[in-house]
């Protein structure tokens, strides 16, 4: 980020800082909790993280009837009537799906780890409970 910021002072040209500190948090991320470089990553197009980021932010922090109308469902059927159940159902099936090719990648044959990071310990944890059955966790 520095390097960026380094380059467009020489330049003399504008930086979206807000954009420039999102790239910098993904890289992070990315880097601790799936073990990749966010710019050499496969599992997701770089131009669609920034939406994806943005949808799963707008659609968690969202007002939804369910959750403070839960009684006979009635919070439940206007969240369906408004698209609002549809909204949030979309964009956990993205993000399950980048969670999967993730742990796919994770669980293939003969792959190379640079260090272990978060998705390595979790699967870990599964496989110890395939072992021990004191640890039960579910899907």
């Amino acid at each position: 980020m520095v390097k960026k910021l380094s380059e467009s002072a020489v330049n003399q040209s504008p930086v979206d800082l807000s954009k420039a500190l999102f790239w910098l948090t993904a890289s992070i991320l990315f880097r601790v909790a799936l073990g990749q470089n966010f710019y050499e990553s496969k599992f997701i197009d770089k131009e669609k993280i920034e939406e994806l980021v943005f949808e799963a932010e707008t659609a968690l922090g969202s007002f939804t009837c369910s959750d403070f109308f839960p009684v006979a469902g009635l919070g439940w059927l206007v969240d369906r009537l408004s698209g609002q159940h549809k909204r949030l159902n979309d964009v956990f099936l993205k993000l399950d799906d980048l969670f999967q090719r993730v742990i796919d990648d994770h669980l293939r044959p003969g792959r190379t780890k640079e260090h272990e990071d978060i998705i390595d310990a979790m699967l870990d944890v599964l496989h110890k409970q395939g072992e021990n059955d004191s640890l039960n966790l579910t899907g």
